[in-house]
């Protein structure tokens, strides 16, 4: 009776001791896929930044050489030149 008892209890340490190292190694898988999950977070953040950052700035210099353009025109069109140098 003593040896079916000691085997039973044996059996349930086995058991929960197996529990235990699959429980350890899921929590470890899901730690290392958070973290490279985290990861390619990051870059494809910082990759959709800097894009954004450079159509932002391409944005800028078009609207910078239509100004130009602009400011370029009004200044040499005859009817700027006689309204603001007419003899009065």
């Amino acid at each position: 009776m003593v040896r079916k008892k000691a085997v039973r209890q044996s059996i349930i340490r086995q058991l929960l001791a197996i529990g235990l190292v699959f429980l350890l190694v899921l929590m470890a898988a899901f730690v290392i896929t958070n973290i490279q999950l985290k990861s390619m977070r990051q870059k494809n953040t910082l990759a959709f930044n800097e894009q954004n950052m450079t159509q932002i700035a391409d944005e800028i210099e078009n609207y910078r050489e239509m100004l130009t353009q602009i400011a370029t025109v009004t200044a040499y069109s005859p009817t700027m030149y006689t309204y603001f140098f007419r003899i009065p």
